[in-house]
């Protein structure tokens, strides 16, 4: 008889100082670290990934390095957003201290929209300055408390993906999707807008749509409606990229 016991992954941008990534995982007895290597190459003073791998192999912890683009914070939380999501069965903590400030609050903001992962803040001992040194050592670790966000729910989320991959598009390129194509999504999917819908009309499908998907869609500024002749072509504003970007793991 086998028990599977939930693992604890720590999972840490790996930024430029050694102490405050190294010291929370093992102090607090971690399985697995998830280094998030963000930084340019061309930076003399960013951390080996190697060396950090193995120096948590020498105390008996698995490092694994992840490659990514952080470079603004939609980039951001979708990393994040991604390796939580990766660990389902596990117990997740990330810690907001070891990169930069857009890091940080794509961090906190990515435990709580996935309600999956525990944030916490490394205090340093020395913070050195805004120059070399960087901050060395650690003062304490502490837990930060999460609040519920108002993120698309999941239907909302679908329905941009499938506008996003849309093979039409207008004359400058920007893909778009008509109603009809919504509607025939959402039953192909199953989506919850049409998955207890009880009546025969069209018109009543199309109600549904708008109530659900298209209302709250452009109330927060996510999706433009265009009338084309007879015919209605939604499409995603900039801000309805940069959400989707940022919470693209929500789609699978």
């Amino acid at each position: 008889m086998s028990f599977d016991a939930a693992a604890r992954v720590h999972v840490a941008p790996l930024g430029l100082e050694h102490d405050r990534i190294v010291d929370p995982p093992v102090e607090y007895g971690a399985d697995r670290v998830v280094l998030l290597d963000y930084l340019p190459d061309y930076l003399d003073d960013r951390l080996t990934p190697d060396d950090i791998v193995a120096e948590f192999d020498d105390r008996g912890i698995a490092a694994e390095v992840v490659e990514c683009e952080m470079g603004d914070f939609f980039d951001a939380m979708a990393v994040f957003g991604a390796v939580i999501t990766d660990h389902p069965d596990d117990e997740v903590y990330v810690n907001l201290a070891t990169g930069n400030k857009v890091t940080a609050i794509a961090g906190m903001l990515a435990c709580m929209a996935t309600e999956a992962a525990q944030p916490y803040y490394v205090e340093a001992e020395d913070h050195g300055s805004h120059r070399a040194p960087v901050p060395t050592g650690v003062r304490s670790i502490d837990a930060i408390p999460r609040y519920p966000i108002d993120r698309p729910d999941d239907q909302l989320l679908e329905v941009m993906e499938f506008v996003a991959t849309s093979d039409r598009a207008d004359h400058d390129g920007e893909p778009y999707r008509i109603k009809r194509e919504l509607i025939e999504f959402g039953e192909r999917e199953d989506l919850p807008f049409l998955a207890d819908y009880t009546g025969e009309t069209e018109k009543g499908k199309f109600r549904r749509l708008e109530a659900h998907v298209v209302t709250p869609l452009t109330d927060r500024g996510y999706v433009d409606v265009e009338s084309v002749g007879t015919r209605k072509r939604v499409y995603l504003t900039d801000l309805g990229h940069n959400v989707l970007r940022a919470f693209r793991f929500r789609t699978g």
